[in-house]
This record gives C-alpha cells, structure tokens and sequence, in this order.
C-alpha cells in the first residue's frame, strides 16, 4: 500500500480581505499554473490512484479536482475532514481504514498536518522534521498494514524537482 501526500498549491494569502474563513481560501492563477507543470513531473512517475482524498478546505479541494482532471480521475475524488491542518494522524488512520484494502492513495491537504502525518507512519513521532512546500509531495510505502511507525518514506519531492522530472519527459 502507497500514500501519496501533496500539499495544496499556492492559494490566496491569509489575512486577505474577503477571506476571514481560512477554509474558503481558493488557489491562485499562479498556483494552478505551478501545479500543472507539476502534475507533468507526477506523470513521469506513473501514479494510479485508487483514490484521491482530499480537505474540505477550498484549496485543497481543487488542488485534488487539477490533479484528477489532469490524470483522467475526476471519479476518484472524495473530501474528508481528516486532512484539514490540524488533525491528528489518528483520526486519518482512523479513516484510511475504513478504505482498505487499497493499494495507492493520494492525500491532498495542509501543514502542519502533512508533515506531522508523514512523520508519525515513517518514524512512529510527530517529531521528525519533514518540511512539505505547497505542491510538494511525498510517498510513504506500506508492506502490510497502514498503521503508525510502519511506513517506508520512499521519496519527498519539492514542486521544483516534480517540475524538473517533467521537463525530462518531453
């Protein structure tokens, strides 16, 4: 089983006036560009999600609607309060089971969050120091079941280098 987090792409500032709501924050134009040429590195690697999950929050959610009408997945995509910034890697392990058995999931939300998650299923602490720069991604392997302290951090991949690995492929 592989979980694939992606921090969502870059949204309107917080504090910006007509957004009290930090949920309601959407994505900018610059931010849907930079996630584009994104989804190009992600093509390179050959992703095929069972699903793709992703925040409630605004920005989140159409990072995941770009990312599944770019790989032809728009009928994979769920929302779900587990990926909001601040959940617990509990209550998303929680939920991830209720979905198994899968064998690829994409996970699109927000720090501190990401990294808290990453951190608690590679090294079995929320104190390990995994930094997830918007539009990055990371893919944490599993070879039996989803759990805290059993993951394999098989890469993590800054926004620059998944652009990088696009460029190569054409």
């Amino acid at each position: 089983m592989k979980l694939y987090f992606l921090r969502h792409a870059i949204a309107v500032q917080r504090g910006t006036p007509g957004y009290d709501d930090d949920s309601f924050r959407p994505l900018t134009d610059m931010g849907k560009k930079k996630l584009h040429l994104v989804c190009e590195g992600l093509h390179h690697l050959e992703p095929d999600w069972d699903v793709i999950i992703t925040s409630p929050y605004l920005r989140a959610k159409e990072t995941g609607k770009i990312v599944a009408q770019y790989f032809n997945l728009t009928h994979r995509v769920r929302e779900h309060k587990s990926l909001t910034p601040q959940t617990k890697t509990e209550d998303l392990n929680q939920y991830l089971k209720t979905l198994l058995p899968l064998r690829s999931i994409l996970l699109v939300g927000h720090e501190p969050a990401l990294s808290r998650h990453i951190s608690n299923y590679v090294f079995g602490s929320e104190y390990g120091h995994i930094q997830m720069k918007k539009s990055g991604m990371a893919c944490v392997e599993f070879s039996e079941n989803v759990d805290i302290g059993l993951g394999t951090l098989e890469w993590l991949m800054s926004p620059s280098q998944m652009q990088r690995l696009g460029r190569k492929r054409k």
